[in-house]
């Protein structure tokens, strides 16, 4: 029985601290003000619970928390895994776009999940903090999530966080629906006099 928890241990150590292929990659996404930029994402960061929320290795979309002041993530709660890495894996990143310019390093070393056995380091995007949205997955698009939950921004290609406040919004379908018809009818309303 203590041979089998001791495997399992084992296991799990080396699964939860077996992040050594990072990889960076980007996905377009168009942005509101229009055109479209690279969103960064990563692949290969520790798997499991942190103070944030649940993290995965497979490929995730990148978020900062705009509250975050330091290297150290601040955010706690269930929705926003930290992306933590192997502090020796830095040096092995993977960038596989070339228009990547951001820059990448490990944090601290810290504590994950709160038990005191795991520890590793935050990636730090241009030396803030990083995470991964719980619903947000390999397609997440970072413009509906700052628009739905304040204080989260889609990392750009450069490290820069996209500027919801500044940028405008794009309007919601049904706006820009009602809109149309209302041109629409003013069009037909118009027509209708001159006859």
């Amino acid at each position: 029985m203590r041979k089998m928890l001791l495997v399992g241990l084992l296991a799990f150590l080396a699964s939860a601290t077996s992040a050594s292929a990072i990889s960076i990659s980007g996905i377009s996404h168009p942005m509101p003000a229009g055109g479209w930029e690279v969103v960064l994402q990563v692949t290969g960061a520790y798997e499991g619970p942190t103070a944030g929320g649940p993290a995965v290795s497979t490929t995730q979309t990148m978020y900062y928390f705009t509250p975050d002041t330091t290297a150290v993530p601040s955010y706690t709660g269930g929705a926003w895994g930290y992306i933590f890495i192997d502090p020796a894996d830095v040096s092995g990143i993977n960038v596989s776009v070339p228009a990547i310019t951001a820059s990448f390093s490990a944090g601290a070393p810290q504590e994950i999940n709160g038990v005191g056995s795991l520890v590793a380091s935050p990636l730090l995007v241009n030396g803030s903090p990083v995470y991964f949205f719980k619903f947000g997955g390999e397609q997440g698009n970072p413009y509906s999530v700052a628009g739905i939950y304040p204080g989260w921004e889609g990392v750009l290609q450069d490290g820069t966080a996209i500027d919801h406040l500044t940028m405008g919004s794009l309007p919601e379908p049904s706006t820009a629906m009602l809109m149309g018809i209302g041109m629409l009818s003013l069009g037909a309303f118009g027509r209708r006099q001159r006859s």
